[in-house]
């Protein structure tokens, strides 16, 4: 005769369908953790290859718009203080621009979070599912 559980209703069920519920419940709860996994990382997927473009973007419009307004800014500041400065000047300048961009590009990517839930969630399912030692 096969072992049986009583249940809070007080029905009997033979323990291997117990065992075998509880097998399909974690099949599907790790099923559900792998989804939300993927959802997490394709959010933040798309938010970092949103911030690569627009990175890439303004790098090539910087350059173009660096080199002609350089030119321009060379020659008018040469007039007034001598070729030499002016282009240390304006060396500096945009020395001090590429500063500013890249302190927000790093906000930027301070803002990809990753999976948080699902590392959460998964913590707390290993402290659920680790074997509880008993202490002799």
């Amino acid at each position: 005769m096969a072992p049986f559980l009583r249940t809070g209703d007080q029905t009997q069920r033979p323990l291997g369908d117990v065992i075998g519920g509880v097998s399909t419940d974690i099949s599907a709860l790790i099923s559900q953790e792998v989804a939300l996994a993927k959802a997490e990382l394709r959010q933040s997927g798309r938010r970092a290859a949103v911030g690569s473009a627009l990175f890439a973007a303004a790098g090539v419009v910087v350059a173009f718009a660096l080199l002609f307004l350089s030119l321009a800014a060379w020659w008018g500041l040469g007039l007034l203080v001598g070729n030499a400065w002016s282009g240390l000047i304006l060396g500096g300048f945009w020395l001090l621009v590429a500063a500013v961009a890249v302190l927000i590009a790093i906000r930027a990517f301070k803002r990809i979070d990753g999976a948080p839930e699902t590392i959460a969630s998964l913590k707390s399912l290993s402290r659920t599912l680790a074997p509880k030692r008993s202490r002799r």
